[in-house]
């Protein structure tokens, strides 16, 4: 799946949970890009084609943790350097100290409008 070239940003958001997607989605669409994407495995795929600005990336995924999706996208070349903002339903210090650690942001679960546009437009100017 190919993205047209778009002056907005280009956002992958990953997530099990379609209510997740269709939020993220509906909050960032005036501004940015958005592609949603239900599956690690589909999500690695359009990453191969595509170029993105950021991605939103949820931790508890059921075919593979959103760290070790991380893992793989950081391996690539022109993936390495995109900025991501985690998802997490739980709010546990050893997944804050973790994504804290790789330098990158995070967002608890449920998700405000507000808080997700702050955070987007932050990680976005780390590009």
């Amino acid at each position: 799946m190919a993205v047209k070239k778009n002056i907005q940003p280009l956002i992958l958001a990953v997530d099990d949970d379609s209510i997740i997607r269709i939020h993220v989605k509906s909050s960032l669409k005036s501004d940015y890009q958005i592609v949603p994407m239900a599956t690690v495995k589909e999500a690695l795929a359009f990453l191969d084609n595509n170029d993105v600005d950021l991605i939103i990336l949820d931790i508890d995924m059921p075919e593979m943790s959103g760290f070790d999706m991380y893992e793989k996208i950081k391996q690539k070349g022109k993936t390495k350097s995109v900025p991501v903002i985690f998802l997490t339903g739980v709010e546990d210090d050893d997944i804050i100290d973790k994504v804290k650690a790789l330098n990158e942001d995070y967002i608890l679960k449920p998700i405000s409008t507000e808080a997700l546009l702050t955070h987007v437009k932050e990680q976005l100017k780390k590009k």
